[in-house]
């Protein structure tokens, strides 16, 4: 990887500005600033890019790792996974999502993470010929996590889609969807 930025530090916060980052396939440009608060900590970003491969920042596991589970716990969702201790404000655009080898187009976004509450609103991919707009809350201050969503696809060749998804060949065509 190699991160080239503009680093100042105060008592209470860490600020990365006119950052570029490369980190395997992933570049991105922009402002990172971590506060670190009482009780919480408070990252706040603006990254644009071009491309954006989600395998560069997935951990490697053992698969004893990965197969392990744990017994039900009584805290919340948030909790559990610690996304109760860190409020996040990210706007991210990038011309290229890759998952493993499938670009699944442009996208931006707006998401906030604050006390276990995590909201993106709006996203916005253009892919498989159309756009996909909408947006997606997860309330994760309860043992199961509550979810909303709403998407709106506009010209969105589904049947490709689920062809480079590894789904089917058998679906060809275009749609229009809208989902609440």
């Amino acid at each position: 990887y190699e991160l080239i930025t503009s680093l100042s530090l105060s008592d209470n916060t860490l600020s990365l500005r006119d950052s570029r980052l490369t980190v395997g396939l992933t570049d991105l440009a922009g402002l990172f600033i971590m506060e670190f608060k009482e009780d919480r900590t408070h990252l706040f970003s603006r990254l644009t890019g071009d491309t954006l491969q989600i395998k560069d920042f997935q951990s490697i596991e053992s698969e004893n790792d990965s197969a392990s589970t744990s017994p039900p716990s009584p805290e919340s969702f948030a909790q559990h996974i610690g996304m109760d201790d860190i409020d996040i404000d990210l706007e991210l655009a990038v011309n290229s999502l890759l998952v493993d080898q499938q670009n699944l187009g442009k996208i931006a976004l707006s998401a906030k993470l604050e006390e276990g509450l995590l909201s993106v609103t709006p996203f916005r991919a253009e892919t498989f010929g159309g756009v996909i707009a909408g947006s997606f809350e997860l309330d994760g201050n309860h043992t199961a996590p509550k979810i909303a969503m709403e998407v709106r696809a506009l010209d969105w060749d589904y049947g490709q889609a689920l062809k480079d998804l590894g789904v089917t060949s058998q679906i060809t065509g275009s749609t229009d969807l809208e989902a609440i």
